[in-house]
């Protein structure tokens, strides 16, 4: 039986606040304030899959923050005993980078998209509503690039396939590795075809709604993977994945090679077509 949200999110939380406390211990007053983010802070929270988001906005940006951050994420998973302890993910950056370009610190626009949309404050003085990100095309254009470029950084499995997962023999991927799989695709197709972030829900929502979508049976069966945290019988989710995994990541090149086109962005687009020549 599934628990109750109140109970996951619990789990989620203490880890939250154990990165909090680490990070006061650390940055003392140079710590200005500090935020939930991610499905934590706007919903959906899943403790077999998701990751904890912790926002720091520090007094300014000098030199040994970025070791401070790595400390307080080793800190929190080397002092809890928990799963979700390793997956704590420390954005950072200071007001006066956010209230400017943004360019400074670890803080992708996205997550200060979701910061100025979502963000739960945990400490310290609130500032987002002097947080301007860039407007309607402008934001569209740059949230499409951010995401080609994560995608060519982290999405990347080899040479020899673009799919993040092998079912061909060997240990089935985990629950968390088979959802994200599936689901960080969808929120990226969202993010091209609509100009902003959706939680997974929303994206779910959006990609199965039309008919005609190679990959819906296979989203709406990992978005209920990751709401029950767990896998179905391992030769279902090997058809399953067999069937609407390779569509899923087509689809995903072809949106984005569209959207860099119109969007003018000749290297990024021609990377996305290298990788997906490459790896047939």
């Amino acid at each position: 039986m599934m628990k109750p949200a109140a109970t996951r999110d619990a789990l989620g939380w203490e880890v939250l606040h154990a990165g909090l406390e680490a990070a006061h211990s650390a940055l003392g007053g140079r710590l200005v304030a500090a935020y939930a983010l991610g499905s934590l802070a706007h919903g959906g929270f899943a403790p077999d899959v998701s990751d904890v988001d912790l926002a720091l906005i520090v007094h300014d940006l000098s030199a040994d923050i970025p070791a401070i951050m790595t400390h307080v994420q080793r800190h929190v998973a080397s002092q809890l005993d928990s799963p979700l302890a390793s997956r704590l993910s420390v954005f950072w950056s200071s007001w006066r980078t956010l209230l400017s370009d943004g360019k400074g610190g670890r803080f992708p626009l996205a997550d200060r998209f979701d910061l100025l949309n979502s963000g739960v404050v945990l400490f310290g003085v609130d500032r987002r509503s002097e947080l301007l990100l860039p407007r309607e095309d402008a934001l569209r254009r740059e949230l499409v690039i951010e995401a080609a470029e994560f995608m060519l950084e982290k999405l990347v499995y080899g040479r020899n396939t673009l799919l993040p997962l092998n079912t061909s023999g060997g240990a089935m991927p985990t629950c968390r590795a088979v959802t994200k799989a599936v689901l960080f695709p969808v929120r990226f197709i969202y993010t091209a075809e609509r100009g902003g972030i959706a939680t997974n829900r929303a994206a779910v929502d959006y990609y199965c709604r039309p008919a005609g979508r190679p990959s819906a049976e296979l989203v709406m069966r990992a978005f209920r993977w990751r709401e029950s945290g767990r896998l179905e019988p391992p030769d279902e989710i090997s058809s399953a994945l067999d069937r609407g995994l390779a569509p899923l990541y087509l689809e995903l090149i072809r949106v984005y090679v569209e959207a860099l086109r119109h969007e003018e962005v000749p290297e990024l687009e021609q990377r996305l077509l290298h990788w997906a020549t490459a790896s047939k």
